[in-house]
C-alpha cells in the first residue's frame, strides 16, 4: 500500500509570520496551494526581488500576470 503525504494547511496570518521571522521562510499562495519558494527565490529568472515582494501573501495575480496558464503545472 503507497504511503501518502498528509499535507500542512496554513492560515494567511501563519505564512506572514513565516515570512517575517529571521531568516525568513518564504511562503507564497498562488490559486489556493501553499508553495515554499525559499530554496528557489536565488533559481527565479524575474529575480529574488519579485518573490520577496509576494512573500508571505496570496501571489495568486502577480503569477497569472507572468506565466502562461499552464505556469503552475511544473509546481
Amino acid at each position: 500500500m503507497a504511503e501518502t503525504k498528509e499535507q500542512k494547511e496554513y492560515t494567511y496570518e501563519e505564512i506572514a509570520a513565516l515570512a517575517a521571522q529571521d531568516p525568513p521562510r518564504h511562503l507564497i499562495v498562488v490559486d489556493g496551494k501553499v508553495l515554499d519558494v525559499t530554496e528557489y527565490m536565488f533559481m527565479h529568472p524575474g529575480g529574488i526581488g519579485i518573490l520577496e515582494g509576494v512573500s508571505g501573501k496570496d501571489a495568486s495575480s502577480c503569477f497569472a500576470m507572468r506565466h502562461s496558464p499552464h505556469g503552475f503545472s511544473g509546481m
